[in-house]
């Protein structure tokens, strides 16, 4: 079962976030997807989380190139009671597989 299937069943529709050239990012963490190429972005609210399913790649119908899973709080994607701009930490949203692999190999426990 895919992520957007089980988190469907279990939550209802996703929301999208706009992020179309002509919308005008509302907070940092919309404007860092913007700012990093992601071309499609989806999310479903656990609580006070918001579980936000990120594509990155060329324009449908080209495959995706990568995909994320964020977790973050539900201000950072809801205009409904979005986090007010001063308790928004700074965020650099990009990333490569490098980046990845060094942080697991800083964190793995010896033993």
């Amino acid at each position: 079962m895919s992520i957007r299937s089980a988190c469907w069943h279990r939550h209802g529709d996703q929301v999208s976030i706009d992020l179309s050239s002509d919308a005008e990012p509302w907070n940092r963490y919309v404007a860092e997807l913007v700012r990093t190429g992601v071309r499609r972005a989806v999310w479903w609210q656990f609580g006070e989380a918001a579980l936000v399913l990120v594509v990155h790649g060329d324009p449908i119908p080209s495959p995706p190139t990568s995909m994320a899973l964020h977790v973050v709080p539900v201000g950072w994607v809801s205009d409904r009671r979005p986090t007010p701009p001063k308790k928004m930490p700074p965020l650099d949203l990009s990333w490569s597989w490098a980046d990845v692999v060094a942080l697991a190999d800083v964190t793995q426990i010896d033993g």
